[in-house]
Order: C-alpha cells, then sequence, then structure tokens
C-alpha cells in the first residue's frame, strides 16, 4: 500500500493507506512533467496551457487523457467520468475525475 498523499503533497493519514494505482494517480496529476530526472515521463503539463481560450478545455481534456493512457493500457483503470471546468476563473481550469480501479476493483475520483 501507498501513503495517503493528497493533491497538494500534504499526508491526508498517517494512519491509513491507499492502493498504488491510486497513489501513482494522484502523483501523476500533481508533479510537473519533466521536472526532474526521475520525472521525465511522469506528470502533467497542465502549466503549459497559459490561455483560458476557447481551445483550453480541449487542451485540458487531451493532457488528462495523456496522463491516463498508461493506466489504461496497463489495464489499471478504466475511466467512468472525466469533467473539464474552465468556468471558475478567467484563467483557472479544473479536471474531475472518476476512474475504477481494476485492481482493487473499487470506484475513485480525483480529486
Amino acid at each position: 500500500m501507498a501513503d495517503n498523499i493528497g493533491p497538494d503533497g500534504e499526508y491526508l493519514s498517517l494512519f491509513t493507506t491507499i492502493h498504488p494505482v491510486d497513489a501513482a494517480i494522484r502523483e501523476a496529476f500533481r508533479l510537473k512533467h519533466g521536472t526532474g530526472s526521475a520525472v521525465q515521463n511522469v506528470g502533467q503539463g497542465f502549466h503549459s496551457i497559459r490561455k483560458n481560450t476557447a481551445d483550453a478545455p480541449r487542451k485540458i481534456r487531451d493532457e488528462a487523457n495523456r496522463i491516463l493512457s498508461p493506466f489504461i493500457s496497463r489495464g489499471d483503470i478504466r475511466v467512468l467520468d472525466l469533467q473539464i471546468d474552465t468556468n471558475r476563473a478567467p484563467d483557472l481550469g479544473a479536471v474531475w475525475l472518476k476512474y475504477r480501479n481494476l485492481r482493487s476493483q473499487s470506484d475513485r475520483k480525483y480529486p
């Protein structure tokens, strides 16, 4: 099992753990892509989407799909719902993910 760490990198609990697949998804969405030698092929590139233009939702969805594709191709997860919200603020977007962890047979949400 993996440490129960939230999207902000802080421990959610010292006494509970989460499934490694769920931890890996959290980490992939939390880490900035290419920020170190250990994360050259892991992490998100949302920081490269600079403007909330008409094509921002597509760019955000494409990036979320890129992050999730290794988990899907390995048979770790099945995406149940992926929503993109660009109406929160002028230059702010959000990803809402619901997936089925096929290893633990449980449904999860992120964030």
